[in-house]
């Protein structure tokens, strides 16, 4: 009797070290792209007969779902505001676009134009907490008259992107 109890202790011994060495693990990931979305930018509206170097302020907010640096490289945020028009138009004047000056932040004024041309105009930005509303300002500064009746009108899009 004594035999076969060491004999099964033996062989629950032998079974438990097998099943150890068995033993396997897998990992789960759930990789989720950067991305940000853009919302409630304010539409700008001139007075009739705005003045040359007239400006309205308007706002816009973001959000990202990871925390943007300024710079290059992994995390890094990027805004660009593309002109549709490169200046405000109007059908009833033929003259072509009229200029303003576009400025986001603290950053240099660009003209319609430069915002016009090829892809726009890209800024180096940063975001707080992921989900968290980041709340950014621009102005728009009349460059020149408005000669003839009518409304002018131009649409900047606004993209943020990692």
């Amino acid at each position: 009797m004594r035999k076969i109890l060491l004999a099964g202790a033996a062989m629950l011994a032998t079974t438990g070290m097998a099943m150890a060495a068995g033993e396997q693990s897998f990992t789960i990931s759930a990789p989720v792209t950067a991305k940000c979305t853009v919302t409630d930018p304010a539409n700008i509206g001139f007075n009739n007969d705005s003045a040359v170097d007239a400006e309205q302020e308007g706002t816009f907010s973001f959000s990202c779902n990871f925390a943007g640096t300024n710079g290059t490289g992994t995390g890094a945020l990027k805004i660009g505001f593309k002109s549709t028009n490169g200046g405000l138009v109007n059908a009833a004047d033929s003259s072509g676009p009229k200029s303003y000056g576009f400025t986001y932040e603290e950053n240099a004024e660009v003209t319609a134009a430069t915002l016009g041309a090829g892809t726009g105009v890209t800024f180096n930005e940063t975001s707080s907490a992921p989900g968290a509303a980041n709340e950014r300002a621009f102005l728009v500064r009349l460059a020149q008259i408005l000669p003839v009746a009518g409304t002018y009108s131009d649409t900047i899009n606004v993209t943020v992107s990692p």
